[in-house]
């Protein structure tokens, strides 16, 4: 599998308990406990979400998002699902089935 690198900044305490559980994990590199962890969540929330993500519409832009809270009903769960996203993946999610969205104030 292809990797590349990618810089993130934690809060120090987090960084410091990944240190420690790294160290106390004798067939682990820090690498891999980020890496297990980042996809374990990332599963999580497509579950939630009611499957995979649809593809980005462009490269993502640096600093904080700003976008709307939207409302839509999970498809693995049936119950409303809320989430902050960008304007446009409205249109996106309604053209390729991921959810049934309404815009919420």
């Amino acid at each position: 599998m292809s990797k590349q690198r990618m810089t993130v900044s934690l809060p120090l305490g987090l960084l410091e308990r990944l240190r420690n559980a790294t160290f106390w994990s004798e067939n682990q590199t820090l690498a891999q406990i980020v890496e297990t962890a980042l996809a374990d969540h990332l599963d999580q929330r497509e579950r939630s979400f009611g499957g995979p993500y649809p593809p980005r519409l462009q490269a993502l832009k640096g600093g904080r998002r700003r976008g709307q809270v939207v409302v839509r009903t999970s498809h693995a769960t049936g119950s409303p699902v809320q989430s902050a996203v960008p304007l446009s993946i409205e249109s996106v999610c309604a053209t390729q089935g991921a959810g049934e969205m309404a815009t919420s104030s």
